[in-house]
């Protein structure tokens, strides 16, 4: 019997590679491996020559320091590999999502990551060496390895390549304030305020880019704590417009009442954002004993707060948009 074995690799490379068309996200560990050789009956020869892949299955593990492993399905592409020494070689996890690759990040936790992999293979040899060893589909094992990768490594080269997509759709949807047609003092310094907002709310969805920790994801929620701050003063201002544009009726306490009760639901969400940033932000106590406590928030945790108060800050820049056309 002939086999193919592929071990002792070095320079091990984990990263998520992305494929726009079709759409998809896979784990690549790239190695290259210093013996491969074929075991003919139980005699191991070198073997520098090409190879062909026809199928193959496998395994990725990813392993936290606490001891929780993720088991992700692997395989070699089906094409022809180039020999040499040392071989280079790529196993390529199936196509796996952006929530995948979270709920990956939530079990690994905020450690280094312990990756090994082993695949299981056939194909056929170069023309020549089948024809050598009389040999047709063989086996390829690709013996399995554990190789370690620092956390920022895979901050770097996988969590961030998952999320990049995101983050820049969060940019790109942040409303733009253009202050050149505002006649009304009130909606220009309204507005002018929502501008100063969305500055620091850019600054954190930069800053969740690089964020590592529960450190920085605390700095991130702390400055989405400070872009919803004070937008209190904008409320008589939405009551207005609610008032103006947005109520149909004859009876003018109905439309009173139901402005003051628009207004007053959109800034109950400011609140509420406003509070779950203070519970997980810097220099944080309880409301009642006043004890003091540190939060240990998830990139999750700041994805939130960053998120919802785009759509906030979105919305009021908007409305008053919209009024500042009718005024």
């Amino acid at each position: 019997m002939v086999k193919l074995v592929i071990k002792k690799p070095k320079r091990v490379h984990l990263s998520l590679s992305k494929r726009e068309f079709p759409r998809e996200l896979r784990l690549e560990v790239r190695a290259q491996y210093n013996e491969v050789s074929l075991e003919i009956n139980s005699e191991a020869k070198e073997y520098v020559h090409g190879f062909y892949v026809l199928y193959s299955e496998g395994t990725i593990y990813l392993g936290s320091k606490s001891g929780s492993v993720v088991q992700i399905a692997a395989e070699l592409k089906k094409c022809w590999i180039r020999g040499g020494k040392p071989l280079s070689l790529t196993v390529y996890s199936k196509p796996l999502s952006r929530s995948d690759i979270h709920e990956i990040d939530e079990k690994l936790g905020t450690g280094d990551v312990k990756v090994s992999w082993n695949v299981e293979a056939y194909g056929f040899l170069a023309e020549k060496a089948a024809k050598e060893f009389d040999a047709g589909l063989i086996p390829i094992i690709v013996a399995e390895y554990e190789h370690h990768v620092s956390r920022s490594e895979f901050v770097k080269n996988v969590l961030e390549q998952a999320d990049m997509m995101r983050r820049e759709f969060l940019e790109v949807i942040s409303e733009p304030i253009d202050l050149s047609y505002i006649k009304d003092a009130r909606i220009r310094g309204a507005l002018q305020l929502l501008l100063e907002k969305q500055k620091l709310l850019l600054g954190a969805i930069d800053g969740l880019k690089k964020a590592k920790t529960a450190t920085d994801f605390r700095g991130i929620i702390d400055e989405v704590r400070r872009a919803v701050e004070g937008l209190e003063r904008l409320r008589g201002l939405c009551e207005e417009i609610y008032k103006k544009l947005y109520i149909g009726s004859s009876d003018i306490s109905a439309i009173d009442k139901a402005s003051r009760e628009m207004a007053e639901a959109v800034f109950q969400s400011l609140k509420a954002t406003y509070t779950y940033a203070s519970r997980f932000g810097i220099h944080t106590k309880t409301k009642n004993k006043k004890s003091f406590y540190t939060p240990v928030p998830r990139r999750i945790d700041a994805e939130f707060a960053v998120q919802q108060t785009l759509i906030e800050l979105n919305y009021l820049a908007r409305l008053l948009s919209i009024y500042a056309l009718h005024t």
